[in-house]
């Protein structure tokens, strides 16, 4: 993201409250949990939830990027999306094995 911002002539690192925010719940998660399948499957699920949010981003700036003509910026946005989506179905994959399906 950083990157494609440069690119696309934007400067500065900004704070992202919306992953903070998810930083905290996840810490609250650990900490609340009864046990450690508990806490691990909490944990999936709050990464996923992150997750979520890149590939939201990622998909709605390659969007942006093919939209502009910025075809690298956009080839950049796909291939993070792929990685993060990819990313998701492993925490799936864990999730289930934790549950013993």
């Amino acid at each position: 993201m950083d990157q494609a911002l440069q690119e696309a002539g934007g400067s500065g690192e900004r704070k992202n409250s919306v992953l903070e925010g998810l930083y905290d719940v996840s810490r609250e998660t650990r900490q609340q949990a009864p046990d450690g399948a508990s806490r691990d499957l909490g944990i999936i699920a709050n990464g996923q939830l992150a997750l979520h949010y890149w590939i939201t981003a990622f998909g709605t700036n390659r969007a942006y990027a093919e939209q502009l003509g910025l075809s690298g910026i956009g080839q950049a946005m796909q291939t993070s999306l792929d990685e993060a989506k990819a990313a998701n179905e492993r925490h799936n994959e864990i999730a289930a094995t934790i549950m013993g399906a």
